[in-house]
């Protein structure tokens, strides 16, 4: 029995490092009680005896398990766990294992575990040390404690977050519990034996498709020798064939050659003939073409006269005016054409210049209104130049109003926020002390009515006291009798010995039956076989008649060799192969038809687009010209007469200047202007005043006159240059558009082209498609008769193997009902000798049952003696705790009248402030949209100024450039004047050269008539007067004929004479082999081989059968003896009415022969009824039923270690169920201790005192350790006799 004895941790999280700050822990049995405050370091304790039992570390980094270096102000902390415990034979073992941290030069922390250590006592004072670089320190651990690994995670030491795991949600607790049953060692192994058992099976089908070959070498040895002879005499044949062939084929090469060089010779002429005659014709037609009359003397004389006018004097001098003329044209060309490009920069020039001052006087207008919207908007005085200045000192005013206000109502709102805060306060104050009241009010309640309970059960005591002692009596009565009848002990031994040779006596039945009925199974399996066999040639039949033309058409016979599917898949497969390129080609065909489709549509919409372009550009052009070629024009003229208004304009407004100096001087000197002479009177000088005003008014009204015209010329120039751009576009746009209507009739071509073939492409997908379907018809009753086939192969082999074992079986005489009836019979006195021992063992039962009833009814007399004895206390304390519930109540009270003032003046309070932030939203927003509209305002005019000053002043630049257009447009009509009396002189020269050009085609005409007579010499020089060239082609075609086919007979000879040869090599080589004279051996070996692979899968199929049926076994008898023991617990522990007991209910998941797999379920039976308890108990209910399945799996699964550690068993409990659990605690310890055979030690940590105190009053432990934290917080572990001294110091 293994039983923990003391663990000691140094450096563990708050435990200190070095053995001065070691705590050292003694554990007790059957109770170990640990407690403490929260963050005290319980949970450590745990976490150490799960670390130092498995080596694993709780949840986090290895960093956190550690002591922290800067508490212990180190760098290097070493922590350690040592365990002292006894293992399941009773020996001292020691357990320590070692980690460390520490601190580099560069700062740098290494976490490290060391070596670990087992000491075990193997006689008094002889220790046997294993270190962990030799062993498995975790695998010998749980050896030595007798646990599986899953037990201790689980059962023995769980964590608080997981202590109500049996509760959990069926996931979870499926995993758990497939870890306690190791479901995955034994799915593993049935895997391995099933990978074998197929593996056998391969192997099988492959020595039983080797036997027939092995039986069909030596026919083929036979035909492969018969076919050897054949083809040696044809190979001699061969051979004489091609010498005959030889001879013949050299005959018809030698008059071929001489056919060849004959038709050579006749067409060659026949090429020159042909070529001299078209040249002769080509010569004839240009002589008739030629206008020129005949030159009357000879080709000599014609050329001297030639030759003289090229000499002349007179024609040099021509040809060197020609060349000056013509480089006088170029260089005006290049003139005009300089003069041109320059044009059109002035004219551009010019047009840029009106766009800049038209946008300038735009924003001197914008600027006026924007200054008049100004003075009107903010009240500032009418002077342009001070008005931004005004408009800044606006903003910095409006801005310090916002900032004054800003402050002003800050201030307000601190003030009103501050008296809301001390009025919170208030209430905050009196709302906690009203809470701690009512809680303080709940707690004296909960105290009233346990002491109530505990006087109730004080009082009732005494008279459960006088039942219980007759209970006690009539139990001791019972006892006796049952010791009485303990004599029978020698019955059981025997009924025993007589169990076991009656079991030997029905295995030897069994064994023989088995044999028998094996014989008679192998008997109707071959008539089961025979009957197969019959029908298996039934079907072939029928398959083969119904697919006859088929399979003539496809293997060339009406009985094909079997089998047939692959030669079969192969024909399938070139007719996928001629599909799939097809489907490839119609595919690219289809691609295509969509890509024409696409082309088509998309020129269609481009000339769609292009005719709305056209369209638009039209109707903006027609709104100022009928059509688009009057543009130039139209602009041309406006601009020539625009000139000339503005020409006359300034001729009259010079007029004018003129006349009113005139005016001033008659004024001034009253003497005429011009000559300055005087008047003699004033009605002269009146008179010429009046001729002068009337003239000048005259001209005033001239002059209003041009300017109106002036500015419709402009209106309709500014027009005209408006759609200029337009006129171009609707050129480029037209060209553009032609192009565009030949890619779309392109595009309707190529999709008619397309189109054609993709249709071609689709037929011939089609009619592939077809016949592969006709093919995947056949191929489904194909790979059908083939089955077939290979099971009547198969059929005929089982019969024959299945006669051969039942030669060789030897078996008994004796019927299968015989031996039936003489294992019934057996199996029957079995079942009366298990009853007997059951009844004998369960009366045994009944009897410790009832010395453990006895015992609880003692204790239980114990403390009902206790309980009468504690009355009177318990009644004072009753009446303390109802006085200070009364004062209680009466502080409520009060403390509930203060609070509705309080809160009344906090809502008065709140509403001001709200009052307060709306006017300052109101008033703020008021003054920033003030301020906005002063600043936009200013914006807008500084904008407009940066504009005017980006665009200056060009009316002087617009003059120059139109006096640079007038000097262009004078030079160029010069130019043209000039280039129109250089070509008349180029005329000029032309027509004095007309005699030169008529001797020239004189001269060529006599060339040609003298060629044409050379011709004519020639081409009866090149006639050919041998045989007709159809006739030497027809001969040539028949020799080539037999040439060609000599050669292709020789070709054929060689390569089949090649192929003969290379069989023959073959042939040899395969019948010198010794393959077919060692198959008779080989033969043996394979029959043999398939008779022991058989007998292996038989015994493996068993074994794998038996394992199957254990482990549903040991799962059953496991879960069996849980729910026995469960039941036990609950009944002796559980004192409510309620639940009637717990049970875990395991389900199959599902019948897979390759994995057991089974869904787990905690369960209670209230009133007969089975309920799922999950969620439908109490908090103690659930602690209670997760402790006793923690200790049932104990009982069960490790025998010989019963240890429990329950970790804050008592949380989220309230105290009359704290209460509750620590009696049901005492009553598992009780129920445990009872049976000497077995020992207990159970480990309770937790924080709860009430809870401890308890627990120590009803079992008694030697001493209670504490845990706790010093001044430097580092957690410390006192042992105490009494609670008292534990719960002394806090911290």
């Amino acid at each position: 029995m293994s039983l923990l004895d003391t663990i000691e941790l140094q450096g563990i999280r708050s435990v200190g490092v070095g053995p001065q700050n070691a705590n050292v822990i003694e554990f007790l049995s059957p109770l170990t009680i640990i407690c403490g405050p929260n963050g005290a370091g319980k949970t450590t304790i745990i976490e150490a005896l799960k670390y130092v039992t498995t080596g694993e570390l709780p949840k986090g980094s290895f960093q956190t398990f550690i002591h922290d270096m800067r508490l212990a102000d180190r760098s290097r902390v070493d922590a350690s766990v040592k365990l002292k415990f006894r293992d399941i034979r009773g020996r001292s073992c020691v357990v320590t294992r070692r980690i460390m941290q520490s601190k580099g030069a560069k700062g740098k922390i290494t976490n490290k575990s060391e070596e670990s250590t087992i000491a075990i006592e193997k006689e008094s004072g002889e220790w046997k040390s294993l270190s962990s670089k030799v062993v498995d320190c975790k695998k010998e651990i749980l050896n030595l404690l007798g646990l599986p690994t899953a037990i201790l995670e689980y059962v023995v030491f769980c964590h608080q977050e997981e202590s109500s795991w049996p509760l959990d949600e069926p996931k979870k607790l499926k995993e758990r519990f497939d870890e306690i049953f190791q479901v995955t060692g034994y799915v593993k192994a049935v895997e391995v034996l099933r990978k074998e058992f197929k593996e056998n099976q391969q192997e099988l089908r492959i020595t039983e498709g080797r036997l027939p070959l092995l039986i069909r070498q030596q026919e083929e040895k036979i035909e492969l020798h018969n076919e050897y002879i054949i083809l040696k005499e044809q190979v001699a044949k061969n051979e004489e064939e091609i010498l005959l062939n030889q001879s013949v084929l050299k005959e018809n090469t030698a008059k071929k050659n001489l056919k060849v060089a004959e038709l050579d010779k006749a067409e060659m002429l026949r090429r020159k003939h042909d070529m001299m005659k078209a040249e002769k014709q080509i010569l004839v037609d240009q002589v008739e073409c030629c206008s020129a009359l005949d030159y009357e003397g000879g080709i000599e004389n014609l050329k001297r006269e030639i030759e003289s006018i090229t000499h002349s004097d007179e024609f040099e001098h021509m040809e060197r005016n020609r060349k000056r003329i013509n480089a006088e044209i170029d260089e005006l060309n290049e003139k005009i054409k300089e003069y041109v490009a320059k044009k059109k920069e002035i004219d551009k020039a010019i047009v840029h210049l009106k766009s800049i001052q038209m946008m300038r006087d735009k924003m001197t207008a914008e600027r006026k209104q924007c200054l008049q919207t100004c003075w009107s908007r903010f009240n500032l005085r009418n002077e342009q130049m001070e008005t931004p200045k005004q408009l800044y000192h606006l903003i910095e005013k409006r801005k310090e109003d916002i900032s004054n206000f800003k402050n002003e109502m800050e201030e307000k709102q601190t003030n009103c926020q501050k008296e809301i805060d001390s009025i919170s306060g208030v209430l905050a104050q009196l709302t906690a002390k009203i809470e701690l009241k009512n809680e303080e009010r709940k707690r004296l309640d909960e105290d009233i009515t346990v002491i109530k309970c505990n006087l109730m059960e004080a009082s009732t005591s005494s008279q459960k006291l006088d039942r219980l002692q007759d209970e006690i009596l009539e139990q001791e009565k019972e006892l006796e009798v049952m010791r009485e009848n303990e004599a029978l002990g020698n019955t059981v031994e025997n009924l025993r010995n007589e169990r076991n040779s009656i079991t030997n006596k029905i295995e030897l039945l069994k064994k023989e039956y088995c044999v028998r009925e094996n014989v008679e199974e192998i008997e109707n399996k071959i008539k089961q076989r025979s009957g197969e066999l019959a029908k298996f040639e039934k079907e072939l039949c029928a398959l083969k008649n119904k697919h006859q033309i088929a399979l003539l058409e496809i293997f060339s016979t009406d009985e094909p060799e079997f089998p047939l599917s692959e030669r079969l898949i192969i024909y399938a497969r070139n007719t996928q192969n001629n599909l799939s390129t097809a489907e490839d080609e119609f595919k690219i065909r289809e691609k295509e038809v969509s890509r024409a489709q696409f082309a088509l549509s998309q020129v269609g919409r481009e000339l769609d687009q292009l005719s709305d372009r056209i369209a638009s550009c039209r109707r903006k052009i027609t709104k100022v010209v009928t059509h688009e070629d009057e543009v130039e024009p139209r602009l041309n003229e406006i601009r020539t007469l625009l000139r000339k208004s503005q020409q006359d304009s300034g001729r009259i407004n010079g007029c004018v200047f003129l006349y009113e100096q005139w005016e001033e001087i008659v004024n001034m000197k009253k003497c005429c202007p011009l000559c300055e002479q005087s008047y003699s009177g004033i009605e002269n000088s009146n008179v010429l005043k009046e001729k002068i005003r009337q003239r000048k008014e005259g001209f005033n009204q001239d002059a209003e006159k041009l300017i109106r015209k002036v500015k419709d010329y402009e209106a309709m120039q500014n027009e005209l240059l408006e759609i200029v751009p337009y006129v171009g576009m609707l050129k480029q746009s037209n060209s553009e558009k032609e192009g565009l209507q030949e890619n779309f009739k392109k595009a309707e071509e190529k999709l008619r082209d397309v189109e054609v073939e993709f249709a071609k492409s689709k037929s011939e997908r089609d009619i592939i498609l077809q016949k592969l379907n006709v093919i995947l018809s056949v191929q489904i009753d194909i790979s059908l008769m083939d089955n077939i086939w290979k099971s009547l192969s198969d059929a005929k082999h089982d019969i024959k193997l299945l006669k051969t074992e039942i030669d060789a079986s030897e078996c008994t005489k004796q019927s299968l009902d015989d031996m039936r009836i003489e294992i019934r019979e057996n199996e029957k006195r079995f079942t009366e000798l298990i009853n007997r021992i059951d009844m004998i063992q369960a009366a045994a039962s009944e009897r410790s049952k009832l010395v453990e009833k006895l015992n609880a009814s003692k204790e239980l007399r114990t403390a009902l003696c206790e309980k009468i004895v504690q009355f009177d206390s318990i009644k004072k304390s009753l009446e303390i705790k109802e006085k200070e519930l009364e004062k209680n109540k009466q502080n409520l009270q009060k403390l509930k009248e203060q609070k509705p003032v309080v809160e009344a003046e906090l809502q008065m309070k709140k509403e001001q402030r709200f009052i307060i932030q709306n006017e300052t939203k109101n008033k703020e927003a008021e003054l920033l949209c003030l301020l906005r509209d002063a600043e936009d305002a200013a914006k807008e005019l500084e904008m407009i100024d940066k504009k005017l000053q980006d665009a200056v002043d060009s009316t002087d630049d617009l003059k120059d450039r139109e006096k640079d257009l007038l000097k262009i447009d004078t030079e160029i009509g010069a130019s043209n004047a000039k280039m129109r009396h250089l070509t008349g002189q180029i005329d000029c020269l032309n027509s004095k050269q007309e005699r030169k050009h008529r001797l020239d085609d004189q001269l060529r005409k006599l060339e040609l008539q003298e060629r044409i007579k050379s011709l004519d010499k020639s081409l009866e020089e090149t006639e050919w007067y041998g045989k007709a060239i159809p006739e030497l082609r027809e001969e040539l075609s028949s020799l080539s004929n037999q040439v060609n086919d000599l050669q292709l007979m020789i070709e054929n000879k060689r390569g089949e004479l090649n192929e003969q040869r290379k069989r023959l090599a073959t042939m040899e080589k395969f019948l010198a082999s010794s393959e077919y004279a060692e198959f008779k051996a080989e033969f043996k070996k394979e029959v043999v081989k398939k008779c022991v692979i058989k007998r292996v899968i038989e015994d493996l199929a068993n074994y794998i059968r038996a394992v199957d049926e254990s482990v549903v076994k040991f799962h059953a008898q496991k879960m069996e003896e849980i729910n026995e023991v469960l039941s036990s617990l609950w009944e002796q522990v559980y004192h409510g009415n309620d639940i009637e007991t717990i049970q875990i209910k395991s389900e199959s998941a599902g019948e897979n022969e390759k994995k057991k797999s089974y869904n787990y379920r905690v369960v209670m039976y209230v009133g007969g009824t089975e309920i799922d308890m999950p969620g439908r108990c109490s908090a103690g209910q659930k602690m209670l039923a997760s402790i006793l399945i923690r200790i049932a799996l104990s009982d069960v699964f490790c025998d010989k270690c019963s240890i429990i550690a329950l970790d804050e068993p008592t949380a989220n409990l309230d105290v009359l169920k704290v209460k509750n659990l620590g009696d049901m605690l005492a009553d598992i310890i009780s129920a445990r201790c009872a049976n000497n055979a077995k020992m207990f030690q159970l480990i309770i940590i937790t924080h709860d005192n009430r809870f401890v105190e308890h627990l120590r009053q009803l079992c008694r432990p030697e001493w209670v350790y504490s845990v706790s934290k010093d001044d430097a917080g580092l957690s410390r572990v006192k042992r105490h006799r009494n609670l008292e001294d534990a719960t002394m110091r806090e911290g």
